[in-house]
């Protein structure tokens, strides 16, 4: 499952960071006003005059980057499988 920071760690992270902030804005939306409430596929942050508005994004940027960069597990091709000697094919 890959390394321990590089590997699903870190993106695992970011991932439950960009659902619970999904979570609270929606939570705090629907306590809000419950008759107009819709869900959102994106939740801008506010905040810092509009600074942190594509903080979401950045996120799962950066979580999609550490992934794609970070090494298959030791002892295994590319596909992830290992096709080694003691192979069951």
């Amino acid at each position: 499952m890959g390394s321990f920071p590089p590997g699903h760690v870190l993106p695992g992270t970011l991932f439950l960071l960009v659902c619970a902030w999904h979570i609270w804005s929606s939570a705090v939306r629907y306590v809000s006003n419950p008759k107009t409430f819709r869900l959102r596929v994106w939740n801008p942050a506010p905040g810092f005059y509009g600074r942190l508005k594509y903080l979401e994004f950045s996120f799962i940027a950066i979580g999609r980057f550490v992934d794609r960069i970070s090494p298959p597990p030791e002892g295994h091709g590319a596909s992830g499988l290992n096709h080694g000697p003691s192979s069951a094919f």
